[in-house]
């Protein structure tokens, strides 16, 4: 919540940082099936190519169908991996 509603008492001294990692796509020129939404608990432990790597095997295996099992599995897997920040994942399938 710090970085969406703010807190300036923490951003001057860099204890909460208020720079999301944007990207920008064209989606009608790439063949993207899904986007996976996160929280730091994750990333801080998996890579991004590791989540989509563990994304698209599941999804091979499971079908699209099954993106909210790929959410659970992306999640035990940072807290395996053992995070120390909450973990939230969220999986949007892409329908273009």
């Amino acid at each position: 919540m710090t970085r969406s509603v703010g807190d300036a008492t923490l951003k001057p001294n860099e204890v909460v940082i208020s720079v999301p990692d944007v990207k920008t796509y064209d989606l009608s020129k790439q063949q993207f099936r899904y986007i996976i939404l996160a929280s730091d608990g994750l990333f801080d432990v998996v890579s991004n190519e590791e989540a989509i790597q563990m994304a698209n095997s599941y999804m091979q295996a499971h079908g699209t169908s099954a993106l909210s099992k790929v959410a659970n599995i992306l999640c035990t897997e940072a807290l395996r991996r053992g995070s120390l920040d909450n973990v939230s994942v969220l999986i949007l399938k892409l329908v273009l």
